[in-house]
């Protein structure tokens, strides 16, 4: 799974659509959602595992580490700081993701109509942003 959602900011000129100009950010921040598969009686669902990385115009390189937490946050710290203009990039990553077990904890047998793999998660990406 490797979804990935990017982010170009609109123009800072006035009437002006397009690639950003601002290459300095006031604030900056991502916050990735998801929730699991819902799982029937005597079931339970490993939690999954999802984070994302951020790429500024200029290549700068950020990860907000993996987590099966159902939230996961971002902040740009340094605003002070040239990032250059254009598209800012962010790619949400999966890790493990946990399929549906028998809620004894037994392991899976062939043909156990219990057991099933996790073959989806649906995710939301928030992003707020100033110049």
């Amino acid at each position: 799974m490797r979804p990935e959602a990017t982010l170009t900011l609109p123009s800072p000129v006035a009437g002006g659509v397009g690639p950003a100009r601002a290459t300095r950010l006031s604030g900056f921040t991502v916050t990735l959602t998801w929730t699991d598969e819902s799982v029937g009686a005597n079931q339970r669902n490993q939690p999954d595992q999802l984070g994302f990385t951020v790429m500024a115009p200029s290549g700068q390189n950020w990860t907000a580490p993996m987590s099966t937490s159902g939230t996961v946050n971002w902040k740009l710290d340094d605003t002070s700081k040239d990032y250059g203009a254009g598209a800012w990039t962010i790619t949400v990553q999966g890790g493990n993701m946990g399929d549906v077990q028998p809620i004894t904890g037994r392991p899976c047998l062939p043909l156990n109509l219990v057991c099933r793999p996790d073959t989806s998660n649906g995710w939301t990406l928030k992003m707020d942003w100033a110049w």
